[in-house]
């Protein structure tokens, strides 16, 4: 990816930081929002989520098991990626980690260069998940497919030619007061209809 574009990447993203840092937290805010980014830092953890975020770079507490999972449950509700600062020298933080789930986990010492490279890949990665769970729900099917695998099932069943059978749906359709789509949905899963040989 050439770099223009990977700070594309970051041009009008919603930043949200909740570190216990002011110091730190402050300066990578600045250095986000000269790559474009829109940030906002709050301390100690908020009782709710941020509403306005893309994204949230989150410092993981021992003492906050309830307080995060909330946080961290409501963005994810909302498919809003966390990355987890954390301290590598707190192994009590591992279970928490894993219950989180977060996208990613990095020292919670900020370093902004680790951050922003992080952040890039974050977004990559989550935008490729979402595409990829896209291309994997099936299609609706289109309402022509539909009439015609009805009209092919009459046909077979009931011996009738193209035209009886789609007059045969069209006339059910009225009778039952619903559309032609329907009846056919319904003649597809094998519900009655008139005529049906039993």
């Amino acid at each position: 990816m050439a770099e223009t574009s990977l700070l594309a990447t970051l041009h009008g993203l919603k930043v949200s930081i909740i570190h216990p840092d002011r110091r730190s937290a402050s300066a990578l805010a600045a250095s986000l929002t000269e790559l474009g980014c829109q940030t906002c830092y709050c301390w100690p953890l908020p009782v709710t989520a941020p509403t306005e975020v893309d994204l949230l770079l989150l410092a993981i507490e021992p003492h906050s098991h309830h307080q995060l999972l909330r946080l961290v449950t409501s963005l994810h509700d909302r498919g809003v990626p966390v990355i987890a600062l954390a301290d590598y020298q707190h192994s009590a933080l591992f279970p928490l980690l894993m219950t989180l789930k977060p996208a990613a986990i990095l020292d919670k010492v900020i370093n902004p260069f680790a951050l922003i490279v992080q952040i890039i890949g974050t977004l990559g990665w989550v935008r490729q998940c979402a595409a990829l769970r896209k291309a994997c729900q099936p299609l609706p099917e289109e309402p022509k497919t539909r009439l015609t695998q009805a009209k092919g099932i009459l046909m077979r069943e009931q011996g009738m030619d193209e035209n009886s059978a789609y007059r045969l749906l069209r006339r059910a359709a009225m009778d039952a007061r619903c559309s032609l789509d329907h009846t056919a949905e319904r003649v597809i899963a094998g519900r009655s209809y008139p005529g049906r040989k039993t």
